[in-house]
C-alpha cells in the first residue's frame, strides 16, 4: 500500500504563544453599552474582558438582570461564568430562596452577584477566561441578557456582540495521511443467507405451505437470483450446507440434514434453470459449535455444566445423553425449546467474482451495491471529489463500513474526519488502525485538535521514525 498526503482543512493554533488577539466590537444601542471590550487568546486559555453600563436599563427593586457571556460557533456553544444583578427586594428574596434549600435553576456559578444601586456607579467589570480549543478560532462571541421579575415573568433583551476570535499566534495545517489500498488482482466476493424450512417429521421433503417456508425459500430466491443475473457478477458455485439438532441419533441425523440440503439444491436448480453456475450440496449434522454459543450467551442454570461436557465428550450421542441427565432433564427440556430449532437450517453460500470498474462507472455502483467495489476502486473514486468535500468523505465512510477490519480503510476515513474538522468520528476510526505510520501521524493530527500537544508531538515522532515525512513536517511547524 501507498500513501498520500492531505493537509488538514481547519487550522490548528500552534503550541507557541504570542499575544493575545485584539477584537474591534462594535457599540451596541441603549439600554445596555459595553466598553472597553477585550476578547484575546492569552497561552491555553481565552479570555474575556468588558465594562457593561447598563444606566440606560432600570432594574427595579424586585427584578434582576443575568447577563450570560456566550461563545457560538455552527453549533457548538460554550459558556463563560454569568453575572447576576438585582434589585435589593429580589436579593432577600434569593438569600430566602437559598436558606430553604431550594436549588438555582442554572448549573453554571454566577461569576458575580452585584446589588442594583440607583444614582450610583451603574457600570460592571467584567475578567473571566475559559479554556481554549482550535474550533474557536472564529468564533462569534456575544452576551446575552435576561431580566425578570419578582413573579418569574422573564424578558430577553437583545443579544450584544463582543466580538470575534481571532487567534494571532501561527497557523499550523498539519498534514494527514491516506493509504492508497492495493489494487485487488480478482475480485472474489461471498453472500450467505439461512432458510429455516419446516419439514415433516423425520422427512426432507420441501412443502411451500407449510410453516414459513415459503418466506424462507423467497429470501434466497431473491439472495441467488441477485447474483445469477447480474451482468457484473460471475457466478462461481452455491453451496447448500445442511444442518440438524442434537437431539437423536448422531447418524441418522447427519442422513437428514444431507438430504433436507439436497432436496433444497434441487429446489434451486429448478427456480433458477438458467443460472450458469454450479450447485453443491452437504450435511454437516448436528451443530454443536451452535449450541455451544448459545448456551455461553445465556443465563442456563447449568451453563458450565453444559459448556464442560460440549468441550469433554467427544461422541455426539453420549454426549447428548450426558446433558439428558442434567438436572432431572430440565436443562435439557430448555435447550430442545429454546437452543435447537434455530439450528436446524440450511446454509445457502454464493461465491462469485466482479468486474473492476473505472471511477465513473464505480459511481453508479456505489449507489446501487457498494459491496462490489473493491477498496482501492473506493478510494479512486473519493479522489475525483475535492478533498473534504461532503461526497470525498461518504466515500470513505462506505469504505470503512463494508471493509471494517482493514486498516487502509479505518484510516482514510479517519483522515475524511480530520479534513472535515471532526475529531469525535475520527477517534472511531483511529482506533482500529493500528501502529502503522499514516495511524501515527493521523491520531498524532486528531491529538494536536483536542489540544493535547505533548501527545500529539510523541505520536508525530512515532510516525517519522516509520519513515512518514508528513510527521517530521509536522514536527517541524510544531516548532
Amino acid at each position: 500500500m501507498t500513501i498520500k498526503t492531505l493537509y488538514i482543512g481547519c487550522m490548528v493554533a500552534a503550541c507557541c504563544v504570542t499575544a493575545p488577539a485584539q477584537v474591534q466590537t462594535r457599540v451596541p444601542a441603549e439600554p445596555l453599552r459595553i466598553e472597553q471590550n477585550y476578547l484575546g487568546r492569552e497561552g491555553d486559555s481565552l479570555r474575556l474582558r468588558f465594562t457593561a453600563d447598563y444606566s440606560g436599563l432600570a432594574v427595579a427593586p424586585q427584578e434582576q438582570l443575568v447577563l450570560q457571556p456566550l461563545l457560538i460557533r455552527r453549533t457548538d456553544t460554550v459558556k463563560w461564568p454569568p453575572v447576576l444583578l438585582t434589585g435589593y427586594k429580589r436579593m432577600k428574596a434569593n438569600h430566602r430562596k437559598e436558606a430553604l434549600g431550594y436549588p438555582d435553576e442554572r448549573t453554571q456559578p454566577y461569576r458575580q452577584t452585584i446589588r442594583a444601586e440607583r444614582n450610583r456607579n451603574n457600570k460592571i467589570q467584567y475578567d473571566a477566561a475559559i479554556p481554549f480549543r482550535p474550533w474557536m478560532n472564529g468564533a462569534q462571541a456575544e452576551l446575552a441578557a435576561e431580566l425578570s421579575g419578582c413573579a418569574d415573568c422573564r424578558r430577553e433583551l437583545s443579544p450584544v456582540p463582543l466580538g470575534t476570535v481571532t487567534d494571532r499566534t501561527p497557523e499550523y495545517a498539519p498534514q494527514v495521511m491516506f493509504i492508497v489500498p492495493e489494487v485487488e488482482p480478482v475480485k472474489n466476493r461471498t453472500e450467505k443467507g439461512e432458510a429455516f424450512l419446516t419439514f415433516p417429521q423425520g422427512q426432507a421433503v420441501i412443502l411451500t405451505g407449510l410453516g414459513d417456508n415459503a418466506g424462507e425459500l423467497r429470501k434466497l430466491d431473491t439472495l441467488v437470483g441477485e447474483v445469477v443475473t447480474d451482468p457484473n457478477c460471475d457466478c462461481q458455485g452455491i453451496e447448500l450446507i445442511g444442518y440438524a439438532s442434537p437431539e437423536g441419533n448422531y447418524a441418522y441425523n447427519t442422513r437428514l440434514s444431507e438430504a433436507r440440503a439436497r432436496s433444497l439444491k434441487t429446489y434451486l436448480e429448478k427456480k433458477h434453470t438458467g443460472a450458469r453456475c454450479p450447485f453443491s450440496s452437504e450435511g454437516r449434522s448436528e451443530d454443536w459449535e451452535g449450541v455451544r454459543r448459545w448456551v455461553e450467551q445465556s443465563t442456563l442454570p447449568y451453563r458450565q455444566e453444559v459448556i464442560g461436557i460440549i468441550g469433554e465428550v467427544e461422541n455426539p450421542d453420549a454426549r447428548d445423553a450426558r446433558i439428558r441427565q442434567l438436572d432431572n432433564g430440565a436443562t435439557y427440556r430448555i435447550l430442545l425449546e429454546q437452543a435447537y430449532p434455530p439450528l436446524r437450517r440450511v446454509d445457502c453460500v454464493l461465491h462469485y467474482t466482479v468486474v473492476p470498474f473505472t471511477p465513473e462507472e464505480g459511481k453508479k455502483v456505489l449507489r446501487t451495491a457498494p459491496q462490489q467495489l473493491s477498496l482501492n476502486e473506493l478510494f479512486l473514486i473519493a479522489e475525483t471529489y475535492p478533498a473534504g468535500s461532503r461526497e470525498f468523505n461518504e466515500v470513505f465512510e462506505t469504505a470503512a463500513r463494508y471493509y471494517p477490519d482493514n486498516v487502509a480503510a479505518n484510516n482514510n476515513a479517519a483522515a475524511a474526519a480530520l479534513l472535515e474538522g471532526d475529531p469525535q468520528k475520527a477517534r472511531r476510526y483511529l482506533d482500529r488502525t493500528g501502529e502503522a505510520a499514516a495511524a501515527q501521524n493521523n491520531r498524532g493530527v486528531w491529538l494536536l485538535m483536542e489540544g493535547h500537544i505533548p501527545e500529539a508531538k510523541a505520536c508525530f515522532e512515532k510516525a517519522k521514525a516509520y519513515g512518514s515525512k508528513e510527521a517530521e513536517n509536522n514536527l517541524q511547524q510544531m516548532k
